[in-house]
């Protein structure tokens, strides 16, 4: 199966005040962008389609500054998904892309 053109990225880019501000930062973050290509990515990297995604207590203290772990900026939020694998490295960490 061939990998769509673009994808849509969320992007953190600084700490928000509030979980609401946090929130409403990353839904209006949201961006198209291109999909990697898989000739630049490490044999142990798998490309997921999220088909869906939650935003768990600990993701909101992480947009918050909040968590004990903080992630160099900008970076993309979520911690729990699900989806397809669309691609995975031949040799790498899965024998083939599976459809869930």
């Amino acid at each position: 199966m061939a990998l769509p053109a673009t994808g849509r990225r969320a992007l953190v880019s600084g700490f928000a005040e509030t979980r609401e501000l946090g929130i409403e930062a990353v839904a209006a973050s949201l961006t198209e962008q291109p999909m990697p290509d898989p000739a630049s990515l490490a044999a142990t990297d798998i490309l997921v389609e999220v088909e869906s995604a939650c935003v768990s207590y600990i993701d909101l203290l992480m947009l918050t500054g909040q968590y004990h772990h903080r992630p160099p900026l900008p970076y993309t939020p979520g911690l729990e998904y699900a989806g397809t694998v669309r691609w995975v490295c031949e040799g790498g960490p899965l024998e083939r892309p599976s459809p869930r």
